[in-house]
């Protein structure tokens, strides 16, 4: 399959809102700059649909000897819009039977782009699927009004109430980095898009019922062309719920004839198996199905299979076929003795089926890991503690230093981590999220918090603040003075601390869901209006801490001076500690991190990107907090020296270092706090994950990508970009049974 010449152009990334119409086929005529818009986006948009198409039929199993089933026409598999007005008679456009000669794309364009396929595991249906998305494909770059193939896997819908058009939207931006504002529009018109919905089967049977009433909902209002893929069991059993559809085929078991012309042509030398074959009817049976049929050609080429008397039922054949043709895969490649053993191979690979069945899901990327796949409560109280407690130590570090940050992190961490542990080691069976709202949530992590680490350093920093001023006033404060100040910063830092715990560990995302408490930041989009939006909450929530810090400010000036300079000194800092939260809520606000999935990435790329994209958050915030801090503060001494003690010079002198330490301290302090918001939490989460799964024995390797390459290698996985899967959901359905219960 080779790749058309356009995709020399295709360095297009999606950013910006739509404008004007994507199918250019009638009404207001847009200029030509949106025109050149459109084509841009609808460029790299084929450029990633071609890139998952290439992928993914270049790497299927069987497909170099895909045999061309029989397919049967089924008219009372859909829902027919006009079954009850048209008569049978009249219905000429529909196929009563498919010529042996049609392609399934003659079959798609035959049922008015609409279409169902039916089949048991291993008949081909993806491929057919992807064979059709090809094909548009082709029609798309030639011709702009045709619509663009979209391929999209069921089993990620898992919900009964959100809309198709909602759902369709997340998996756009997730699978094809493609932002909502561009999405939303191009679905609403129509024609735009050709749905290819590949496992209906998949979907978790409780979902399976609203997935299927949510695609006619949708296929009413806004999706004309769409195709759709199920094994026959599931979708009969929703009877008597159907998909609105205009066509319905099925793939047909493989006969007797075509099986033998298949081995007659292609492995001819296979004697042995063409008498099996005659010989056992269990392995006929089997041998109906092309993919079971491939393995069979791929066992059969190792030992001499013998007394297959001895299975009784067509599963246990088919497992023993698997197990030959996994033996074959291995002695295929020349065993690397510093490499993985066969046995801890096979032992991995059927742990990561296990996992991926569970969810379900049938693409494994590595960022996904999450801590619902440690299987015991234990695992998972460790998990919580641990990757709290390093996030505290993290947290603390920035503040201070690191004997501070240690005896501060360990209390902070533990009390939080036995929090989230007790929740994760006793998940609900049904939702398995924290029992407790977020607002809640977050009051509990910012007690938490604030009682363990922020009274601890208040205390700290309110005796340097009263040393300070000991000196500054020749030791005229008395002790008392000395108790109000402490206990005055203590509840401050308790305050402020809390906050800051209370958004790092139960905030939005964090610490909600045993099945998604980590989540990648692949990309940062800066938005003017959450800037603004942020610049509104910061000043908002900012007024109480800013009014306990200016009026403990003006105190301390107080015993230094009188008149009116504690009250001009008390409204500086309010103004100085207002300006601060504006400005620090209105970066947090602006800057939003998405999770997105890149077909064209290798693996681990999401985990590198947020990485990166911590570092550039946190340094840019870093660098921006800490100069406009750093200028205010200065300004601020200049004129409380000024007022107070009548010295502006001296004023002038001290503001330039303090400044400047003020600056370096905070900068460090708010880009720090920004890296792990954005990002660096979840990295210190996903490698505390990856450490445990590796000590218990599940992982065979801390750098999880080297086994799976290896395993790839062995063609027991495919890679495509930065995911796997394995060649066959038959296969992975095999491996998950060889996992002990």
């Amino acid at each position: 399959m080779s790749s058309p010449t356009i995709y020399n152009v295709y360095n297009t990334h999606f950013h910006g809102p739509v404008y004007g119409s994507v199918s250019t086929g009638g009404g207001d005529t847009p200029s030509s700059t949106d025109q050149n818009q459109d084509l841009t986006y609808r460029r790299a948009l084929l450029a990633k649909v071609y890139q998952l198409i290439e992928g993914v039929l270049a790497k299927s199993l069987h497909n170099a000897t895909a045999i061309n089933l029989e397919r049967k026409i089924i008219p009372n598999a859909v829902n027919y819009p006009w079954s009850n007005i048209i008569p049978e008679s009249h219905k000429s456009h529909r196929l009563a039977s498919v010529p042996i000669d049609y392609r399934i794309t003659d079959i798609y364009e035959h049922g008015n782009q609409a279409l169902l396929i039916l089949g048991e595991p291993g008949s081909g249906k993806t491929t057919a699927l992807l064979e059709i998305a090809y094909q548009a494909h082709l029609l798309a770059l030639e011709y702009p009004t045709r619509p663009i193939p979209v391929y999209l896997n069921l089993s990620y819908w898992r919900t009964n109430t959100d809309s198709f058009l909602d759902w369709l939207v997340v998996q756009m931006e997730k699978q094809y980095q493609v932002p909502p504002d561009v999405s939303q529009p191009w679905i609403a018109q129509k024609e735009v898009f050709l749905w290819l919905l590949d496992g209906l089967d998949e979907v978790e049977p409780e979902y399976q019922k609203s997935c299927v009433m949510a695609i006619n909902e949708f296929r009413t209002k806004y999706g004309r062309y769409m195709v759709i893929s199920s094994r026959n069991q599931a979708y009969y059993a929703l009877h008597p719920l159907q998909l609105e559809l205009e066509e319905a085929i099925q793939f047909q078991p493989l006969n007797l004839t075509q099986i033998d012309l298949y081995l007659t042509t292609v492995i001819p030398e296979l004697t042995i198996l063409r008498e099996h074959l005659e010989q056992y009817p269990l392995l006929r049976e089997l041998a109906q199905n092309p993919l079971m049929l491939y393995v069979m050609v791929v066992a059969y080429q190792g030992e001499d299979l013998r007394n297959l008397q001895q299975f009784d039922s067509v599963d246990e054949l088919g497992r023993f076929l698997f197990q030959q043709y996994t033996e074959q895969m291995f002695s295929r490649v020349r065993p690397d003795p510093k490499s993985f053993s066969k046995e801890k191979t096979i032992e991995a690979l059927a742990w990561l089926a296990k996992k991926m069945s569970d969810q379900p899901q049938s693409d494994f990327w590595l960022e996904d890991m999450q801590p619902s796949w440690l299987k015991t409560s234990r695992q998972r109280w460790w998990y919580a503690l641990i990757s709290r407690i390093t996030t505290s130590i993290v947290l603390e570090l920035i503040w201070g230093g690191p004997v501070m940050a240690l005896l501060l992190g360990l209390l902070s961490g533990t009390g939080i981590g036995a929090i989230v542990g007790y929740r994760f080691a006793h998940p609900s069976p049904h939702v398995q999220k924290l029992t407790f709202a977020r607002r809640r949530s977050f009051l509990i992590m910012a007690l938490v918090g604030g009682l363990t680490s922020g009274i601890v350093a208040g205390l700290i920093t309110g005796g340097i603040i009263f040393l300070l001023l000991q000196l500054a006033s020749e030791g005229k404060l008395s002790f008392q003075h000395g108790v109000v100040i402490i206990i005055f910063w203590g509840f401050v830092l308790f305050v402020v601390r809390g906050v800051i715990y209370g958004l790092i560990f139960g905030g939005p995302d964090r610490g909600q869901d045993i099945r998604a408490d980590i989540q990648t930041r692949e990309n940062l989009v800066w938005s003017l209006d959450g800037a603004l939006g942020g610049f509104r909450a910061g000043i908002t929530t900012g007024l109480f801490v800013s009014s306990l810090i200016s009026i403990g400010v003006a105190i301390a000036a107080s015993f230094l001076s009188e008149g009116v300079v504690p009250v001009i000194v008390c409204i500086s800092i309010f103004l100085v500690a207002e300006l601060t939260y504006g400005l620090f809520g209105g970066l947090i606000g602006g800057l939003h991190g998405k999770k997105l999935k890149i077909e064209d990435s290798f693996p681990g790329k999401a985990l590198q990107d947020t990485l990166k994209n911590a570092a550039k958050a946190g340094v840019a915030v870093g660098v921006i907090s800490g100069i406009t801090i750093s200028m205010i503060v200065a300004s601020l001494i200049v004129v409380v020296f000024g007022l107070m003690v009548d010295q502006w010079l001296l004023g002038i002198l001290v503001a330039s270092p303090v400044g400047i330490m003020m600056g370096i301290t905070m900068g460090r302090t708010i880009g720090g706090f920004v890296a792990l918001w954005y990002g660096g939490i979840d990295l210190v989460q996903h490698h505390t994950l990856r450490l445990l799964l590796w000590l218990d024995g599940e992982l065979p390797a801390y750098r999880y990508v080297n086994f799976l390459d290896y395993a790839t290698e062995r063609i027991l996985l495919k890679k495509v970009g930065g995911k796997y899967s394995f060649h066959h959901r038959l296969l992975q359905e095999y491996f998950a049974t060889c996992y002990p219960p």
